[in-house]
């Protein structure tokens, strides 16, 4: 059975000259990178894809646009089988155009920063971050892969953790 290679990828802006969100979130989260993707290749639209929450929705990009938005600084490789891949395409169809969770960031900011339990802007599926939209989407396709971490306070730190013990590092 043809095999399909995910990327779980780890990044910065690269089409801001002020990236005052990115600074903010690696600060805070003690990280290289401020954003999480999700990416792949379609052979049969053959086209390059990503998926990600950015800007005010969950969106794709193609790899045009990709590569004059975002700066790869980890990258992780899984391959998977066509029913996984049928999953994956059909939750990221299902899940875009889902608003991008301002509040929600800046709950997570709040409550690293004074420790608190919970994040005060927690939406629940309202809205996404795109180190939620990852983790979703990576927990659909990989069942075993889950987090003890709610879906309003998974940071990509977070998400990076989990990818560096199942997936294999390309990048």
């Amino acid at each position: 059975m043809d095999k399909v290679k995910i990327i779980l990828g780890f990044s910065i802006p690269k089409d801001h000259p002020f990236p005052i969100l990115s600074w903010i979130i690696k600060l805070v989260d003690k990280t290289p990178y401020s954003h999480v993707y999700i990416r792949w290749k379609s052979k049969s639209m053959e086209v390059d894809v990503a998926y990600h929450a950015a800007g005010s929705i969950v969106h794709f990009l193609g790899k045009k646009e990709f590569d004059k938005k975002i700066q790869p600084i980890e990258e992780y490789e899984l391959e998977i089988n066509k029913e996984c891949y049928r999953k994956l395409v059909k939750k990221c169809m299902e899940k875009a155009g889902t608003d991008y969770g301002k509040k929600q960031a800046l709950g997570l900011g709040l409550q690293k920063i004074f420790k608190l339990k919970e994040n005060p802007f927690s939406d629940g599926e309202k809205s996404d971050v795109c180190s939620e939209t990852a983790m979703e989407i990576m927990s659909d396709i990989r069942p075993d892969i889950k987090s003890n971490i709610s879906r309003d306070e998974i940071w990509p730190s977070d998400v990076n953790k989990i990818a560096k013990e199942n997936f294999k590092r390309i990048l």
